[in-house]
C-alpha cells in the first residue's frame, strides 16, 4: 500500500476512490430529512468502508458520570428510535463502556478483555478487538 492508498473493506484502494466514496455517503446524508433514516443510511455507507462484525451506539446526553445509554446495538433485533423510544433504551453505569464513553477520546484495544460482572459484558460476547469513537 502506498501512500495515496488506504484500505476500503480491508482491499487497498486509491485516495480518489476513498474521497467518491466519502462524498457520495455525506450527500446521501445531507438528503436526509428523518434521523433515525440518515443513521440507518450512515451505518450502511460506513460499513462499506470499515467492516465491523458487531457495532453499538452509546449517549450520556442528559445523564452525569458514569450512567450512559445504549442507542443502538446491531445484536438488537428490534430497531429502537433513540429519540422517540427514549424508555427502550438500555442504562447502564460504569464498566468499559462507562470508561470509554467518559474517556473523551478514541481508544482502539487489540487484545479486548471485559470482567464477567461488566454491566455491557454481553455487548463485547465474543469480541476480541474494539474500535470507540467517543
Amino acid at each position: 500500500m502506498t501512500a495515496t492508498q488506504g484500505l476500503i473493506g480491508g482491499k487497498a484502494v486509491d485516495w480518489r476512490h476513498r474521497l467518491d466514496l466519502i462524498i457520495e455517503m455525506m450527500r446521501e446524508m445531507s438528503l436526509q430529512t428523518d434521523p433515525q433514516a440518515m443513521v440507518r443510511a450512515y451505518g450502511e455507507r460506513i460499513r462499506q468502508i470499515m467492516p465491523a462484525n458487531r457495532y453499538v451506539a452509546l449517549s450520556r446526553r442528559d445523564l452525569e458520570f458514569p450512567k450512559y445509554r445504549i442507542t443502538r446495538s446491531s445484536l438488537w433485533k428490534d430497531e429502537i428510535d433513540p429519540w422517540k423510544q427514549r424508555d427502550r433504551l438500555p442504562l447502564l453505569e460504569g464498566g468499559l463502556f462507562g470508561e470509554l464513553i467518559y474517556g473523551d477520546e478514541p481508544r482502539i484495544i487489540d487484545e479486548l478483555e471485559v470482567a464477567p460482572d461488566d454491566p455491557a459484558a454481553a455487548y463485547f460476547e465474543g469480541q476480541r478487538s474494539l474500535i470507540a469513537i467517543p
